[in-house]
């Protein structure tokens, strides 16, 4: 059974301040307290002390170690003494007045212990984890303990760059519709649960101090599509909210809200690279933020250490449309002129904890006014890097027609030590300029521009199908693909080429004076072929060459002709010389003259055999 604040006047109202675990002298006078905590905020206080003598020139409790800078404070708030523990944390700061009436005081600013995690920015990456053992990991690394609601979905990697711990698992638990809080030591990472049962519960004209709250259809939709594009199926894929679980505030249907401006469902969409799992998480964080921030606004009561973050409250005598349970997302209280009041902040803002903090680094990290986006340059020269860095310089117009040109970085597809792809751009091209971190010092040419007056290499008309990709050199070296034909060919300024064709099954190198070389699996030979019409052919019919004038074979040894059958045929005459002339036939050896046939010797003529026929 909830119940109320309402406090009897004889409950006076008491507190007690420690310092390091040890309570401050009676003597410190408490003009007033302002404690303060709320989801995605780092808890804090306020306590404003009577101190100062202008008698004596000095300020007693600020001199004292009791509130110096770093010592750890603990308020307990109740009525009676029965006090319990409200906030702790550690003085940040304390600072003097004087009012012009003399009246002195010494305000000392508490942050709650966690403010830890909302300083140095950090760059890791967590591999194979879920967000919650990373969150988990982190409050526990900072020495606080956690309280996460777990998640299932495991992140293969999940890179930090350059923010801190505060700032991360905030941005990480409002993907998953969670809220983080403080409590003391506690860092609490948990989704809103507007149906728990709460323990408090407030009624108008009876406990009551304040009420103003609103019921907003204007951030409510019909439900919340996530998509993004998936480079493996090579299309947009989606991820649909699940329905948000609602508090029982008010009477009015979560379906009239939503047609209040025909919103229909919220559709986003992400360039990265996530999973339809991810996309799911991200829609429904979103649905769940938005519909709990139908209702907005803040209750206050008499103050009561039962309201607290992350607990609902009752309300009650406010009319059906806001009669109910209520989320609280934030509690202050106040301690002035001897009475303590509370508010309670109740809904969801329907901005992001990454949409209302900037939790980045400053662009170019804040060392040199940045960069925005891309620039143009000029190329003014390509060699003499003074760094020998491999770089170039460039003249950037829109830094100032007088202005100094820059060396630059030059980005290539491919390249590694003594690999890669080298490609210079000439002395006034046009080139697209990146800055890395947006830093102007730092500069990378992304490639070249073709424009009105720089005109790409002349190749055949452009068609829907892209075929011909081409390569032109300054001095018109050429390198041409044709997708369409499967022809890759090479030609220089003189007209040499080397065509590679799939199409005609061949290659051919020719030069520009008609020498000519033909590799063809089509016509399943080679042939060579030179200016002067000699020709050799090598095919499965054999091997012919042709000469245009004499042929000559010669050996610095011998020289072997083999074959089943040779044939020696002169249209004229057929002539053998050498020292030794030798005809055998392993059979038989014929010498034939069709019309005369002469045999002589200058020596001695022999003619042998074991039967001589003569005629």
């Amino acid at each position: 059974m909830p119940s109320s604040p309402l406090v009897e006047e004889t409950n006076a109202f008491s507190y007690a301040i420690s310092s390091g675990g040890t309570p401050i002298p009676g003597s410190y006078e408490v003009m007033s307290m302002s404690i303060t905590q709320q989801v995605g905020v780092i808890g804090s206080a306020e306590i404003t002390f009577r101190d100062g003598s202008a008698e004596s020139q000095s300020f007693e409790i600020s001199d004292s170690d009791v509130f110096k800078p770093g010592a750890e404070i603990e308020i307990k708030l109740g009525y009676k003494s029965d006090n319990d523990p409200i906030f702790k944390g550690v003085v940040t700061k304390q600072s003097i007045r004087v009012d012009s009436g003399s009246v002195s005081s010494l305000q000392i600013t508490l942050k709650d212990k966690a403010a830890e995690l909302t300083k140095g920015k950090k760059s890791t990456i967590y591999s194979k984890m879920t967000d919650s053992a990373i969150m988990e990991k982190i409050i526990n690394d900072a020495g606080f303990t956690p309280k996460v609601t777990a998640t299932s979905f495991e992140n293969p990697q999940l890179p930090r760059v350059n923010s801190t711990d505060w700032d991360f698992i905030n941005t990480r638990a409002g993907l998953y519709g969670m809220q983080v809080s403080t409590n003391v030591d506690e860092v609490i990472i948990a989704k809103p649960n507007p149906t728990d049962e709460p323990e408090l519960q407030v009624q108008f004209g009876y406990d009551m101090i304040d009420f103003d709250t609103e019921v907003d259809g204007s951030d409510q939709y019909e439900g919340v599509e996530c998509s993004a594009w998936s480079s493996d199926d090579q299309d947009m894929i989606k991820g649909t909210a699940e329905d948000p679980t609602l508090s029982s505030m008010g009477n009015i249907p979560e379906s009239d809200l939503e047609e209040v401006l025909s919103a229909g469902k919220m559709e986003l969409t992400t360039s990265a690279g996530l999973t339809e799992d991810e996309l799911k998480i991200w829609a429904s964080g979103i649905y769940e933020r938005l519909s709990l921030s139908r209702f907005k606004g803040n209750v206050t009561f008499n103050g009561t250490a039962k309201a607290k973050v992350n607990s609902t409250i009752k309300l009650l005598g406010l009319s059906d449309r806001f009669n109910g349970n209520s989320f609280i997302t934030g509690i202050t209280h106040s301690i002035d002129g001897g009475k303590w009041i509370t508010k309670a902040n109740i809904g969801i803002e329907p901005t992001s904890f990454a949409e209302k903090n900037a939790s980045s680094s400053p662009s170019s990290s804040g060392i040199i006014p940045s960069v925005a986006g891309l620039q143009i340059g000029v190329v003014t020269k390509v060699d003499s890097d003074p760094d020998k860095k491999f770089r170039i310089q460039v003249s950037v117009p829109a830094w100032g027609k007088d202005s100094d040109p820059v060396w630059a970085r030059i980005s290539t597809f491919y390249a590694g030590n003594g690999i890669g792809a080298f490609f210079m751009p000439e002395v006034n091209d046009e080139v697209i300029l990146a800055f890395v971190n947006d830093d102007p010092t730092d500069i990378v040419i992304m490639g070249c521009l073709y424009s009105s007056k720089s005109f790409p290499p002349p190749v055949p008309q452009i068609d829907e199908k892209n075929t011909i990709k081409t390569l032109v050199t300054q001095s018109k070296l050429q390198l041409k693909f044709d997708d369409d034909k499967k022809i890759i060919t090479v030609l220089t300024p003189g007209e040499n080429t080397m065509v590679i064709s799939d199409e005609d099954k061949n290659i051919t190198v020719q030069t520009s004076g008609g020498n000519k070389m033909v590799l063809s699996d089509n016509d399943k030979g080679i042939t060579l072929t030179d200016q002067n019409g000699n020709q050799i052919q090598m095919n499965d019919s054999g091997i012919v060459v042709e000469s245009k004038s004499d042929l000559t074979l010669k050996a610095a040894q011998g020289v072997k002709i083999q074959g089943a059958t040779i044939e020696a045929t002169g249209d004229q005459s057929v002539k053998a010389t050498g020292g030794t002339l030798n005809l055998t036939g392993n059979q038989t050896t014929s010498i034939t003259g069709n019309t005369e046939c002469t045999m002589t010797s200058s020596g001695q003529t022999n003619v042998k055999g074991t039967m001589v026929n003569i005629n």
